[in-house]
C-alpha cells in the first residue's frame, strides 16, 4: 500500500455527496442479480419477481431508503417461500437482510411514535394511490398467474412506471450515515462467524481423506476447465489444507485492523478462484461475498469507491453519448437481466426443464457474473491499495440494538447439527461433514437436544418412487441430496407430498417395516403426520447412501 496524496480520488469522492448505505445497496443488489441466475427456479413465483422489481429500483435509485427497505422485504419473502430448501449462502443472506431490517425498523421506531408512522401511512396512501393501487393489482396478477410470462412482462411495466413516477423517498445523509454505521458493525462480526463455522464443519476425518475429500473433488473439477491449474496427487493435500487456511485466515485477517486490507484481497482472490467451478451455487456464493465484504471498508475506501464509480460513468459518457445518464445505464443493466433471463426459458423450451438445460443456464449466469467480479475486484482494488496501513480502522463494537438477533441466528444455525437439528443449510457446505449415525467431526460430539437425527430409517423399496428426483426439478432439494437414508422427519415430508396409494419398505432401529397408505387406511399413522410449520421450513437433513464408510463429497 501507497501513502496518499491530496490528489487522490478520496478527496473528489469527498465533494460528492457520499453515502455508504447507497454503495452497500448497489453490490447488495448487484448480488441479488447473481443468485437469481444461479437458481431461476423463482421464476414462477410472485415473490421472486418482486424481487426482481424492487432490485431494479434500488438500483435506478440506490440512495432511496424506502426501495431498499422493500427489497429487503422482497428478499425475506422469497426466501422464506423456498425454505427450507436453500442453498446455505442465500440462507446466511437472508440473515443479513433481517439484520438490516431490525436496524432500519429500530432507527425509525427511536424517533417515531405510532400516531406519526400512521399519519404518514396515511398521507402516502393519498398521494400514492394511484401506485399503490397498481400495486396490489400487480401482485394479485401474479398471485393468480405464476407465470414467466405473465409475471415477467408485468414486472417490466411497473419498474418503468415506478421509476418515471419517483416512487420512493430520500433520507437526510446524516441519517443515511447513522443507518449504515449502525449495523455494518454486526454484518462484519455475522460474516467473519460465517467464515468460522464453514471451516469448523470441514474438521472431519474424511476432509482430510483426499480420496473422498470435498475439497479434492472441487479442485479436480476447477483443474478439468483451468488445464494451467495441477491435479497431481502431490497437489490435492495443499488443495484439502489451502481452503481451510482461507476460511479460516480470511475472517482473522478481515478482524485485524493491520490486515484488513490483505484479508479483503484474499477474500476477492479465493472467491474468484473457486466461482470458476461448474456447480452454480458456487459463483453465486462467491457474489455474496463480493456484496458483503464492502462492510469491511473504512469510510475512506468507501468515499474512493463512490469516487471512482463517478470518474468511470464520466469517462463512458464521454466515449459513447455526452447526454448518457445514469438511469440508462441501469436500465441497460436491467434489460439484459430480462434478456438473460428470456434466453433461459427459449433453452427451457427448446431442451426441455432437465438439470442438464437448468446447469447450462447457470453457465450463462456465469459469465454475467466473472465480467461484475472483474468489475467490482478492479473497482475496490484501486479504492483501497493507496490507503496508508494506519487508516483501516473501522468500529467492531456491537450496537445495543435487536438488529444483533440476526447475529444470534448465525451463530445458532452452525450450532444445528451438533444440537440434534438440521443437517443441511448450516454452513457445512462442501464439508464431508457427518453427525448422524456415525459421526466423522474430530472433535466435535453431538449433543442431542432435539432427537431428529437418532431416528434414521433406511428406505429399501418404494412404490411410488419417492426418492428419484422428478423428470422436470423444480428445486435445488432434487440436486443436493442423493441417497436412501434418512432421517425419519424426512421420510414423513416425502410421504406428506405423495397422494394416493403407497407402499415403502424401510428399516428403522434395525427393524423392517412396511409403511403403507391404501385410501384412508394407512399403517403406521406417524409416518403421514404432516410436519410442522416450523419443521417444514427450518429442517433440512442430508440423505445417505450407506450406514458405514466415508461420508463422500456432497452440497
Amino acid at each position: 500500500m501507497m501513502t496518499s496524496n491530496s490528489s487522490s480520488p478520496a478527496s473528489s469522492g469527498s465533494r460528492l455527496n457520499f453515502h455508504p448505505l447507497m454503495i452497500f445497496a448497489i453490490v447488495w443488489a448487484l448480488a441479488t442479480i447473481i443468485h437469481l441466475l444461479s437458481f431461476p427456479f423463482w421464476a414462477r413465483t410472485w415473490q421472486g419477481w418482486l424481487v426482481v422489481l424492487m432490485f431494479g429500483l434500488v438500483l435506478l435509485q440506490p440512495r432511496s431508503l424506502s426501495r431498499f427497505t422493500v427489497f429487503l422485504i422482497a428478499s425475506l419473502l422469497n426466501l422464506f417461500r423456498a425454505m427450507p430448501f436453500v442453498p446455505n449462502h442465500v440462507l446466511f443472506e437472508g440473515m443479513i437482510n433481517l439484520t438490516i431490517l431490525i436496524a432500519i425498523s429500530w432507527s425509525v421506531l427511536r424517533v417515531t411514535t405510532l400516531a406519526m408512522l400512521w399519519d404518514e401511512l396515511c398521507k402516502l396512501i393519498s398521494r400514492r394511490s394511484l401506485e399503490l393501487a397498481a400495486f396490489v393489482g400487480y401482485v394479485a396478477l401474479m398471485q393468480t398467474y405464476e407465470n414467466e410470462y405473465v409475471c415477467g412482462s408485468a414486472t417490466g411495466l411497473i419498474l418503468i412506471w415506478f421509476h418515471f413516477a419517483k416512487v420512493g423517498v430520500e433520507t437526510s445523509t446524516d441519517s443515511r450515515q447513522k443507518l449504515y454505521e449502525s449495523f455494518a458493525p454486526i454484518l462484519r462480526w455475522e460474516m467473519a462467524i460465517m467464515y468460522f463455522w464453514a471451516a469448523i464443519q470441514k474438521m472431519n476425518w474424511d476432509y482430510f481423506d483426499p480420496q473422498v475429500s470435498s475439497a479434492v473433488h472441487l479442485h479436480t473439477e476447477i483443474a478439468a476447465i483451468l488445464p494451467f491449474v495441477p491435479n497431481h496427487e502431490f497437489v490435492h493435500p495443499l488443495a484439502i489444507w489451502g481452503s481451510l487456511i482461507c476460511e479460516l485466515g480470511i475472517p482473522i485477517l478481515l478482524l485485524i485492523t493491520a490486515t484488513r486490507w490483505w484479508g479483503i484481497l484474499a477474500a476477492l482472490a479465493f472467491h474468484l478462484f473457486l466461482s470458476i467451478h461448474p456447480h452454480p451455487g458456487i459463483y453465486s456464493y462467491s457474489a455474496l461475498i463480493f456484496g458483503l465484504i464492502i462492510v469491511f471498508f473504512p469510510l475512506e475506501m468507501l468515499q474512493r469507491l463512490q469516487a471512482n464509480w463517478e470518474h468511470q460513468f464520466e469517462r463512458l459518457r464521454n466515449l459513447t453519448f455526452t447526454s448518457l445518464r445514469k438511469e440508462h445505464l441501469v436500465f441497460a443493466i436491467n434489460g439484459l437481466f430480462f434478456a438473460t433471463v428470456i434466453l433461459f426459458g427459449i433453452n427451457y423450451i427448446l431442451m426441455g426443464e432437465t438439470k442438464e438445460t437448468f446447469l447450462l443456464n447457470s453457465r450463462i449466469g456465469f459469465f454475467l457474473w466473472y465480467l461484475l467480479a472483474c468489475w467490482l475486484g478492479a473497482s475496490y482494488w484501486k479504492a483501497g491499495w493507496q490507503i496508508e496501513e494506519n487508516r483501516w480502522s473501522i468500529p467492531m463494537a456491537l450496537p445495543g440494538t435487536p438488529a444483533v438477533i440476526g447475529l444470534l441466528l448465525v451463530i445458532g444455525n452452525g450450532l444445528n447439527p451438533w444440537l440434534g437439528l438440521k443437517t443441511q443449510t448450516s454452513f457445512s457446505m462442501f464439508s464431508n461433514l457427518r453427525t448422524e449415525f456415525a459421526s466423522n467431526h474430530l472433535f466435535l460430539k453431538r449433543v442431542d437436544l432435539f432427537d431428529y437425527q437418532q431416528d434414521m430409517v433406511e428406505v429399501v423399496a418404494a412404490e411410488p418412487d419417492i426418492l428419484t428426483p422428478t423428470e422436470k426439478p423444480n428445486g435445488i432439494e432434487q440436486f443436493a441430496n442423493p441417497g436412501h437414508i434418512l432421517p425419519f422427519v424426512e421420510l414423513r415430508r416425502l410421504l406428506d407430498r405423495v397422494e394416493g396409494d403407497v407402499k415403502i419398505a424401510v428399516v428403522r432401529n434395525g427393524q423392517q417395516e412396511l409403511i403403507e397408505r391404501s385410501g384412508k387406511e394407512v399403517s403406521h399413522p406417524e409416518a403421514f403426520k404432516p410436519l410442522t410449520v416450523a419443521e417444514n421450513k427450518l429442517l433440512w437433513f442430508r440423505r445417505h447412501e450407506a450406514w458405514a464408510g466415508p461420508m463422500p463429497c456432497t452440497h
